[in-house]
């Protein structure tokens, strides 16, 4: 899996992100300098700039499960000074619709959407520690108090599948949590939640020592990474992307093998991803200080075979692995023993080998766990294609933007390059490398919403 495009969204200390219903259009909530400029930002694939919901009072917001619609807090002016009224901001008009009152800007202005019409929010005076639950709905009338807790603060409603959504109220003893959902007379049924269980078989969790654990059972896991900021599980619940300070990284569920998708810059420390339903499209941020960034991102697969020539009484065969560098470890005789590791460009696995009178060619693909094989093999991303070997195939609706699902063509490598075979003396050179690159599409049963 690599990273088809990467691109600055906007520059946001970003709180939360969620997906519109078309898996392209991204929804952050954040900060443009915190703590004061708060704002809630859309960002699409095709968009040039990111837009803003007008009038932000908080970064808390909540994506409708269908149409391109979102609820968030927008500031009005009154006597006693500045307050929020929850709005409905929806993008096919556009238009703004308000739900109740205008209500005291707080902290824990939390927003979820129950079903289509209805959607809870969270309130709680600054002066008290006493919080309520609220449903407002579209159709009309007050917003109805549905839950009261007293001596903590709300922390989070977390939409679940089934537009459920789970309330977290932290106490001095603890995390309350509470499952909400609507049942279909139009009620709204809650029932508190037990502490947090044993871990669930084919799960990633970060613990609070920053390590990605994969439970493989619920006895047994493996330590994925450390120094882990955030992750994301994809749809299909088949592999996780995560972040470290500097790195955003995948694993998958079969391998359990991490992988960088690309460095970031040194200025920004990552804290957080968001994997859209769709599969292909990612966002990442990060933060700098008081301020921050989103970028967008859309994943695929690389796949990356070379073509590699020895000289004739070479020991290559299937399953043999080429390890490309700039230079070599030698011994004493002048053989080569190790790649001299700074300089190491790829690894590949010999898939087939062509045996000539002159020469051999062995045919081989790359195996190593670092994006970047074309970028290091050839010294671009998107190098010099040899004769007429590229193709391509772009799918565009109506007048949106192409997307490109795939690209494949041939290049020609470096030519300060050599292939060492490993456990022997022989060192060939790369002739060619063939890269075919795919959209991301899902893949197996999706989970049910």
């Amino acid at each position: 899996m690599v990273l088809l495009q990467w691109q600055p969204a906007v520059d946001l200390l970003v709180n939360q992100a969620q997906w519109l219903e078309d898996g392209t259009t991204v929804v952050a909530g954040g900060w443009q300098q915190w703590p004061n400029q708060c704002a809630v930002v859309i960002y699409g694939s095709g968009d040039a700039a990111a837009r803003l919901c007008p009038e932000a009072a908080s970064p808390h917001f909540a994506v409708a499960p269908h149409g391109p619609r979102i609820a968030y807090w927008r500031k009005v002016t009154m006597e006693q000074g500045a307050a929020a009224e929850l709005s409905v901001l929806d993008l096919a008009g556009p238009v703004i619709s308000t739900l109740g009152a205008p209500r005291s800007i707080n902290p824990a202005m939390h927003l979820a959407w129950l079903s289509d019409q209805q959607i809870l929010f969270s309130f709680q005076r600054d002066e008290t520690s006493s919080g309520a639950l609220f449903v407002g709905d579209l159709r009309g009338g007050a917003p109805v108090e549905v839950l009261r807790r007293e001596g903590g603060t709300w922390q989070a409603l977390k939409q679940m599948p089934g537009r459920s959504v789970i309330a977290e109220f932290l106490t001095a003893g603890g995390l309350l949590r509470h499952h909400i959902w609507l049942m279909s007379s139009g009620q709204v049924q809650i029932t508190p939640l037990q502490p947090l269980a044993a871990a669930e078989p084919l799960s990633f969790d970060l613990d609070a020592e920053g390590q990605l654990i994969f439970n493989q059972s619920a006895t047994e896991g493996v330590i994925v990474d450390r120094g882990v900021t955030s992750f994301c599980v994809s749809p299909d619940q088949r592999a996780a992307i995560y972040t470290k300070p500097h790195k955003l990284m995948a694993v998958s569920v079969e391998e359990v093998t991490p992988r960088c998708l690309r460095n970031t810059p040194a200025a920004f420390a990552l804290r957080g991803c968001s994997w859209s339903p769709a599969t292909s499209n990612i966002c990442v941020w990060g933060k700098a200080g008081a301020s921050g960034r989103l970028w967008y991102a859309l994943l695929g697969t690389e796949h990356v075979t070379g073509r590699f020539e020895f000289e004739v009484g070479s020991q290559v065969a299937a399953g043999c692995r080429l390890w490309v560098a700039k230079r070599f470890q030698l011994d004493g005789t002048g053989a080569v023993v190790e790649p001299d590791w700074p300089t190491l460009k790829a690894l590949f696995v010999v898939t087939r080998v062509l045996r000539g009178t002159d020469k051999i060619v062995a045919e081989a693909a790359s195996v190593g766990s670092q994006a970047g094989v074309v970028l290091r093999m050839t010294g671009s991303e998107d190098p010099p294609h040899l004769e007429d070997s590229g193709a391509h195939v772009r799918i565009g609706v109506s007048t949106e933007p192409a997307t490109e699902w795939l690209q494949s063509f041939r290049a020609k490598p470096l030519p300060d390059l050599a292939a060492w075979l490993q456990d022997t003396s022989d060192v060939g050179h790369p002739l060619s490398i063939t890269v075919e690159r795919r959209v991301l599409l899902p893949i197996g049963p999706q989970p049910q919403q």
